[in-house]
């Protein structure tokens, strides 16, 4: 029953886009008796979670993440559990001590050569939850320490918990942990919507939640999300051996779509890449799939007549190996299509970023359509969903489904243009991979946590 009313409440609020109700029903979700509601009843919170969260509800597509929604059941679902409390705070008389929580051997970041690179202000610990029964123990000599077990008791005389992996075992240790700050890095759009948390760095906004003065703001809603303390960032990426391939000149008309492929089975995107094909060019998709998407594609191929241009090459895995690369043979398959083509359309309306940076490092020109952050589009259905700031190319960004189709054109044909747009995505890829910005960005927001919220009340405190 209550499934059934939740469904019928999706549909009708679906079509209501006034700021002043969305204003009233999410100061709602956040009020502690809502989330009481819900309280012990896990598999209706996940039901919901799908109708709510993860649907595009109220006005995108699937896709978005409704973070109101998302914080409401994350609390719910919460409401009872006991944690450790935190031990006094210190201000650091040194580097910043940071225990870094993460399964280290199935990140696409924070390799070896990103601890090595740590600047002096801060001195950094590895937490490894491990990936898939493997541990990242080629961090061991480069880090002041490495842990696999106990991890809340390794952090606890550390200055910061710094969480950059998400999921249960994570959570076993912020519920455990007595580290005085907590620090999360949203590897999506969603927050760590975990009580202890102290701040959040956030690289990738979408549409209608945005950063304004240390806080998220929701479009739809037209008000501050929250109070959660949160912090522009960028994600750290790895050159993992992709070179600089050769020029423009020297490439084939190669269209190149790689990483997670359920985001290249989009008709919207297919819809304005294939027609490309009809001019001779071939597109490549390599990353993990599953039948429903390739078939999507097919027919999307079929329909615009170049079904016979279109290959799906397999999957590459990101996970890395002992000594700490990525040693998977489909990953060296891309690196040779990396080094081939003229294009790598950035999907929408859910974009890659680790893809991109690929293409970047490889001098493959991409097209990119953005999400609109002005007034004019909050709380309205847009063409593209998510943002990650870090990696916007202005010669290479469109506005529009059409002016993107026009700039893969330009990309394929023009080798000027195509040249140009190499070289403007080759400077974002030296400042997305470099290390030693990526840590202090931590610091100086740990900084300004210190300013905003602990002082004078911990100033000097042990």
């Amino acid at each position: 029953m209550i499934l059934l009313l939740a469904r019928a409440f999706r549909r009708a609020t679906a079509r209501v886009h006034s700021p002043r109700f969305w204003r009233a029903l999410y100061r709602l979700l956040r009020t502690r008796r809502a989330a009481r509601i819900l309280a012990g009843r896990d598999e209706l919170l996940a039901e919901l979670g799908a109708l709510f969260v993860w649907s595009g509800w109220p006005h995108q597509t699937r896709g978005w993440i409704n973070l109101d929604a998302a914080r409401f059941l994350r609390r719910a679902g919460r409401t009872g559990v006991r944690t450790a409390p935190k031990r006094a705070l210190r201000e650091p008389d040194g580097p910043l001590r940071v225990g870094v929580l993460g399964a280290f051997s199935g990140l696409l970041t924070l390799a070896r050569e990103h601890f090595e690179a740590a600047p002096e202000e801060v001195e950094l610990h590895v937490l490894d939850l491990g990936y898939e029964g493997r541990y990242a123990r080629y961090l061991e000599p480069v880090v002041a320490s490495y842990a696999t077990d106990d991890l809340a008791e390794a952090a606890a005389e550390l200055d910061v918990l710094y969480v950059v992996a998400w999921g249960r075992a994570a959570e076993e240790v912020l519920d455990a942990a007595r580290t005085p700050c907590i620090a999360a890095f949203s590897t999506g759009s969603d927050l760590l919507h975990h009580e202890k948390v102290d701040f959040h760095l956030y690289p990738q906004p979408e549409a209608d939640y945005f950063l304004r003065g240390g806080h998220l703001f929701c479009g739809t809603s037209r008000a501050r999300f929250g109070d959660e303390l949160v912090y522009p960032a960028f994600f750290l990426y790895g050159r993992d051996g992709v070179e600089p391939g050769p020029p423009w000149a020297e490439r084939e008309p190669l269209v190149l779509v790689h990483g997670s492929l359920f985001k290249a089975a989009s008709e919207p995107f297919l819809d304005a890449v294939l027609p490309l094909l009809r001019d001779g060019a071939e597109l490549v998709l390599m990353g993990r799939a599953g039948e429903p998407e390739l078939d999507l594609v097919r027919r999307a191929a079929a329909r615009h007549g170049v079904a016979g241009r279109v290959h799906y090459e397999g999957a590459f895995s990101g996970a890395r190996g002992p000594e700490g690369a990525r040693d998977d043979p489909g990953w060296q398959k891309l690196l040779g299509y990396l080094r081939r083509a003229r294009l790598a359309p950035d999907p929408f309306p859910i974009g890659g970023a680790a893809a991109r940076v690929e293409a970047y490092a490889a001098g493959v020109p991409t097209a990119h359509l953005a999400v609109r952050f002005d007034e004019a589009a909050w709380g309205r259905r847009q063409d593209s969903l998510l943002e990650v700031e870090a990696l916007l190319v202005p010669e290479a960004t469109a506005r529009t489904p059409e002016e993107y189709r026009l700039l893969c054109e330009r990309c394929l044909h023009d080798g000027e243009f195509a040249e140009a747009v190499a070289a403007a995505q080759a400077r974002v890829c030296d400042r997305v991979t470099d290390a030693r910005a990526y840590w202090l960005q931590l610091v100086e927001a740990h900084r300004d946590w210190l300013r905003r919220v602990s002082r004078p009340r911990y100033a000097g405190a042990r």
